[in-house]
Formats: structure tokens, sequence, C-alpha cells
């Protein structure tokens, strides 16, 4: 959600050119796109996303994604699951319409029963928007606070990790979503049904 050098720059106030903890620092930015994806129920960074369709009508509604941005790549067809004979629609064979933070896809005629749904979903980190950086470089910094004892003198304020309670690769996958950055994420959100 936000670049290393971003993280060092706004939050760290430490040079791009010191890379002692990039490891760490990196698995810290990972660690708070996660949590904020969890928070939000939805997907923010983005990524490739398939899904699924047994089709009953000549429509259907998907990828119900309120705040995060979807291109559709590709939408396949099939008669059965059984072999692997997609094939994709072409552009006159279906309209689709945006209502509600739904996607429906509206068939001309009698579509295939089974459907594959390729597209991308959420943000670059280039278009990520302010508040969801914002809500990144605040939970980078929650597990800065938690990880690393705070002596004088040394880069980042970091002699030693603290290994009572260690934040890394294998230890921690999410951080919990502190009150400040919960507002900026609200937003974001969708309920799960």
């Amino acid at each position: 959600m936000i670049t290393l050098n971003e993280l060092k720059t706004n939050y760290l106030n430490i040079a791009t050119a010191e890379v002692t903890y990039d490891v760490q620092l990196t698995t810290f930015i990972a660690t708070a796109t996660k949590s904020i994806e969890a928070y939000c129920n939805q997907p923010i960074l983005q990524r490739q996303h398939l899904e699924y369709y047994v089709l009953q009508y000549t429509y259907f509604a998907g990828l119900p994604f309120f705040g995060t941005p979807f291109s559709l790549t590709s939408l396949e067809g099939t008669n059965s699951l059984t072999g692997d004979d997609w094939t994709a629609y072409g552009v006159a064979e279906y309209v689709v319409i945006q209502t509600d933070g739904t996607y429906l896809y509206d068939f001309v005629g009698t579509p295939k029963k089974y459907l594959r749904l390729t597209g991308l979903v959420g943000w670059t980190v280039a278009n990520m928007p302010a508040n969801l950086k914002e809500a990144c470089g605040r939970l980078c910094l929650e597990l800065v606070r938690r990880s690393f004892i705070n002596p004088t003198g040394s880069t980042l304020g970091v002699d030693s990790v603290n290994t009572s309670t260690p934040v890394g690769t294998t230890t921690v996958n999410y951080v919990p979503i502190i009150d400040e950055v919960a507002d900026w994420l609200d937003a974001y959100k969708i309920a799960v049904i």
C-alpha cells in the first residue's frame, strides 16, 4: 500500500539509502496491508481475482467490491465443469452495468451454464488513495514501536530486536487496527453477509 521508500521518508525519517532493516520494514508493510484488507473485508492492493458462477438466468450479479476498482480481463463460459473447454464471451454477447457497488452482467441470448470471471481488483500502489496510504504508514509505525527496543543513537533508534514479542516474517500476520486508523478505513469497509 506504500513503498519502502515512502515508509522510510514519510514515517520513519530515515534515509532511503539505509538498508539495514529493509527486510523487516517490507514485512511490516505486508503485515499492515493484510490487516487493512481483513478489516475492510475486501482486497485493497491490486491483484488478479478469479470467480466461478453457476448461471440460472440470462443475467447475474457478481463482484461486490464497494470501494475498490475492478477491471474485467476475461469472462468465459462452458456448458460443463468436467472438461477444460472454457470459451471467451465476445463483446456483443453481454453488457456490464455497475449498480450499488455490484457488477451486473446481462447476456444477450442464452449464456453458457458455468461462468469464469477474471479481473484485476484493487488499487496499484501508485494510485492508492491517500487515506489508505496513511493508514498503512501508521500501522507500520505501530509495528516498529512494538518490535524494536528504542535506545538512543542508532539507526531507527534500534540496537536490537525485542525477542520477547517478535514481529516478523513468520511470527505475526496481522497488526490490530488502532482507533485513529479505523476512522480512515471505515469508508472502504464492506459488510460480510
